[in-house]
């Protein structure tokens, strides 16, 4: 998004397209099998169950604070034209409480370190200076296939996903014309557990 027309190098900066530029991203799976055990019992019981995880992880995405007004007077990008950038402290206390209230003391970023370009005039903050949030989670698998007689099966499957039920944070608000700038207002799933019987003859 061409913010000047005249200038495209004040455009250069992190991309800010659905996340496409997350610098770091890791993701881990590993499974563990009981082994077979010697007493007939507890192999039964405890035997041939299968544990299976993946964590993922990563950094924060890349955004740009932007007011929603045409303060370039240009007609352009009217809901995208960047701020004027005061300070080099764009961060704010980034604590992760409170954050629904209604003037919370939380903000991601420093709404200070922000302000209202001149009219007529494109606003001095680069393209994707600002890094939301990162994020993490564990989801965990539990499966088991019991024999039933020759020719069928049972199987049983647990699976949660977010296992540890970890706050993963949305992006804050990067609309310096609202009050709610560098609130965080949303999250990603709870915990969610799934649970399954198949019987196959």
């Amino acid at each position: 998004m061409i913010n000047d027309p005249n200038d495209r190098g004040r455009d250069r900066g992190n991309c800010t397209t659905n996340g496409q530029d997350i610098r770091h991203l890791v993701n881990g799976t590993a499974v563990f099998r009981l082994p077979k055990f010697s007493s007939a019992w507890v192999e039964r019981i405890a035997g041939n169950w299968s544990l299976s995880g993946i964590l993922r992880a990563r950094s924060g995405m890349h955004l740009t604070p932007v007011i929603a007004a045409d303060r370039d007077m240009t007609g352009q990008n009217v809901t995208q034209q960047r701020t004027d950038l005061l300070s080099t402290n764009v961060y704010g206390s980034q604590c992760k409480s409170d954050l629904r209230a209604t003037n919370p003391p939380c903000r991601w970023f420093n709404a200070s370190a922000f302000g209202l370009p001149a009219e007529g005039v494109h606003g001095s903050a680069g393209s994707g200076i600002l890094e939301g949030p990162g994020s993490w989670t564990i989801d965990l698998g539990l499966s088991r296939t019991f024999n039933v007689r020759e020719g069928q099966r049972l199987e049983f499957r647990a699976e949660a996903t977010n296992a540890l039920n970890h706050t993963n944070f949305g992006n804050p608000i990067t609309n310096f014309s609202a009050s709610t700038f560098g609130q965080i207002l949303s999250a990603s799933d709870a915990r969610v557990m799934q649970f399954a019987v198949k019987y196959g003859f």
